[in-house]
């Protein structure tokens, strides 16, 4: 009897350690649970933040430009990136109020030169547009192609490149392996890389002379760059090669091509 009563006790003993012990592993979980509900969405699985690929829309822009008479003048159309999802708003704010400065710079252009457009028969024009050339969760890069219309059809092009992180603007010499001469990753590129290629690649190859290729560093600018998925491209005005040719020349570089001189920093 007694040892039937010792038997039931150390049953139940037992019975009571492995809840307890039960118990502890649920609350374990719970609380594993309860920290990964809690990491951000743009958490990664080692806390790192990660960021969403920005939502852009096109946002466009007109405004007419009259004489004393009446009669327009001039005219602006501009059409430029605004995002407007998947970013923090205060990095969209500082992104959409640099592309918005590209329409008032236009307005302030055309009011500048109303008087000397007012003398034409034909109307003047600023026409702009972008192009997304790469549009990630780090990057935001535009290329602004800008007409001005006055007897003929006079192109730029400009570069709008943002860190999506926290709104800075890119610049070249981000990229530069070299960070303390990031300049000289810029000049080799040039006399090395675009030295070698841009007699193959330019469209009408007699144009790249000698004369041109000891001029490359008059050519070539450091701020006509942009990003592409794969790596860079630049570009530049096709008049400094030939005084008889117009537009821009656009070419591109893979991430391989460049890594003597440049790559995404970490």
């Amino acid at each position: 009897m007694i040892a039937a009563v010792i038997a039931d006790r150390m049953f139940r003993v037992k019975g009571l350690i492995f809840m307890k012990k039960f118990i502890c592993v649920i609350l374990i979980l719970a609380a594993l649970l309860t920290f990964a509900s809690c990491k951000g969405k743009g958490d990664d699985e080692t806390g790192t933040t990660t960021y969403a690929v920005p939502v852009i829309e096109e946002s466009t822009h007109s405004k007419e430009f009259k004489d004393e008479s009446g009669r327009v003048v001039f005219t602006v159309d501009v059409v430029i990136p605004k995002i407007v999802d998947d970013c923090d708003p205060k990095v969209a704010e500082y992104i959409n109020g640099v592309a918005l400065d590209i329409f008032n710079e236009a307005c302030e252009f055309a009011q500048s030169n109303l008087e000397y457009a007012s003398k034409d028969s034909t109307p003047w024009a600023k026409t702009i547009t972008f192009e997304t050339t790469l549009l990630d969760n780090r990057y935001a890069c535009f290329l602004v192609n800008d007409v001005f219309s006055v007897n003929g059809d006079i192109p730029t092009l400009k570069t709008l490149c943002f860190d999506i992180r926290n709104g800075a603007t890119c610049k070249l010499r981000d990229f530069a392996i070299n960070q303390d001469d990031p300049k000289s990753c810029f000049d080799l590129f040039v006399s090395d890389t675009v030295a070698k290629v841009l007699p193959k690649r330019f469209h009408v190859s007699a144009y790249i002379t000698d004369d041109v290729l000891d001029r490359l560093d008059e050519i070539m600018s450091p701020e006509n760059f942009y990003l592409t998925e794969n790596g860079m491209g630049f570009y530049f005005d096709k008049v400094l090669v030939d005084e008889r040719l117009s537009g821009n020349f656009r070419m591109t570089f893979t991430w391989f091509e460049l890594t003597s001189n440049f790559a995404i920093p970490e």
